[in-house]
């Protein structure tokens, strides 16, 4: 089995879409050592057993038969993500979240009485290694599944065909592909047409105009990444704020031209200016909206917010300073300082495992993919079932436990039993009454740390059906959008 304990990684400040940003390798090429910037893109057996394991081995929790990746004593997991590369400031720390529930796991004695073999596999947010890497550590390695944080799931195809369970990140169109699949952060399913992903009805629609009510602005401009799925986060949000804005608002435009890596938005800031903008969104990462909002103050727009996608990283706090100012994010995260029980089990174990790594959104994610898979075997082996890679996703898209699956409350219930892209399609998809925005943070810069602004404990939108509804809120609302305001 491997065992790894690395200090803080470095914080890659590449572009990174928002919905889907991600991070890559660097390292040496023997990943049974002791790592310094990171594990290879061509991996090495990691300790453990070297033989391929056989599917019909006798499963000593009793179940039956087992699957390949599945030895008498271990369970072999492969880690795929973008560690190096262009995309990395969404992905990489998702790769020490998976390892410190890993080892914690193994600490406390396996799963079905197995400990968990893992190994780390860096695609360089390049499209064809991940096909390459996913094939290989199957085949070659002979894992048992992939748990993976990428800014191109290029291997779906290939998962999907050979039946590989897959859980991560789902950012990417690519993760829709298959119900073989498991987009922890907020579900995916099969979609009848990868090509036109249904876009579901959401309580988020109307936070822009919330945002917008709050600082009195009457302009929206929002950005998105040429990626697929950026680009649409983009136009929904100006189309979205439309719908929702007072007869004096409006959004100026939806500029999805930037790649990752830009460096500029270039005439746009100038173009927002005009317009008047004041309220800004992006679907990106918080390298890209350090970015954009950089330009924008270059501008001359000083009196503005904008929402980004994601970020929350306390690391972030000494690498970007008060180039965060204006910036507002949005989760349904519980807080990194929360006394919630299972968030301080994630920060305890992050804490001992991955000692030196800072508790953030990708390594989240990882712990995630780790609580997940746990709860899985756990119900395979509790209703009697062979441990094998069909009943891995058979049991998450039909047992009960799933049809609400929060996480031990670090999620918003997902329901896996339902495909929501052909509810919507049919028209009978209905978001929960009960289900809140979420929660605003904003970075305090001095305090080194993000912090909860706005409406505690949620921002709860999900009965705004018009403009006033938007503006009623608000004017019952008397949080502040300022740390410590």
């Amino acid at each position: 089995m491997m065992t790894k304990k690395r200090g803080h990684a470095a914080r890659v400040l590449a572009v990174l879409f928002a919905f889907a940003l991600l991070a890559s390798a660097c390292g040496d090429d023997d990943t049974s050592a002791e790592p310094t910037s990171g594990p290879t893109s061509e991996p090495t057996a990691t300790g453990g057993a070297e033989e391929t394991p056989t599917a019909a081995m006798t499963d000593p929790c009793g179940t039956g038969e087992t699957d390949a990746g599945v030895t008498a004593d271990t369970i072999k997991v492969a880690l795929l993500v973008s560690v190096t590369g262009n995309n990395t400031a969404g992905q990489q720390g998702f790769e020490q979240g998976a390892e410190a529930y890993i080892e914690a796991l193994n600490d406390r004695g396996g799963i079905c009485n197995r400990q968990i073999e893992y190994k780390l596999f860096d695609d360089q947010s390049d499209s064809t290694l991940n096909t390459e890497l996913f094939q290989e550590a199957v085949e070659d390695w002979g894992a048992f599944m992939v748990w993976g944080s990428f800014p191109d799931f290029s291997a779906a195809e290939y998962a999907d065909s050979n039946g590989i369970p897959a859980v991560g990140t789902a950012y990417t169109a690519g993760w829709h592909y298959s119900d073989k699949f498991f987009g922890v952060t907020g579900g995916s399913w099969k979609a009848p047409d990868i090509n036109n992903i249904p876009t579901r009805p959401s309580s988020t629609s109307s936070i822009d105009n919330y945002l917008a009510d709050k600082i009195g602005a009457k302009t929206l401009a929002t950005f998105g990444y040429t990626q697929s799925q950026s680009a649409a986060a983009a136009n929904i949000a100006c189309d979205n704020f439309t719908k929702f804005a007072a007869a004096d608002q409006n959004c100026a435009f939806s500029d999805t031209t930037s790649e990752f890596g830009f460096s500029t938005i270039g005439a746009n800031a100038a173009r927002a200016k005009d317009a008047g903008a004041t309220v800004f969104s992006a679907g990106m990462d918080i390298a890209g909206c350090v970015t954009i909002t950089n330009d924008l103050r270059k501008a001359g727009i000083t009196d503005f917010i904008f929402r980004c996608a994601v970020g929350i990283d306390d690391s972030n706090i000494p690498s970007f300073g008060h180039q965060l100012d204006n910036i507002v994010v949005l989760t349904t995260g519980t807080d990194f300082k929360s006394q919630d029980p299972a968030m301080v089990d994630f920060v305890d174990n992050l804490a001992e495992f991955q000692p030196g790594v800072d508790p953030g959104i990708t390594t989240l994610n990882g712990w995630l993919a780790g609580i997940f898979f746990e709860d899985v075997v756990n119900e395979i082996v509790a209703e009697g079932l062979d441990l094998t890679r069909e009943n891995f996703y058979t049991t998450a898209r039909t047992a009960e436990p799933f049809s609400a699956w929060t996480a031990n409350g670090l999620q918003a219930p997902i329901d896996w039993t339902h495909n929501i892209h052909e509810e919507v399609l049919a028209g009978t998809y209905k978001p929960a009454a009960d289900a809140c925005v979420g929660k605003l943070f904003a970075a305090d810069v001095d305090a080194g740390e993000w912090v909860q602004v706005g409406p505690t404990p949620n921002l709860c939108l999900q009965t705004i059906e018009t403009a006033a509804d938007v503006a009623a809120y608000v004017a019952s609302d008397t949080s502040s959008l300022t740390p410590g305001g």
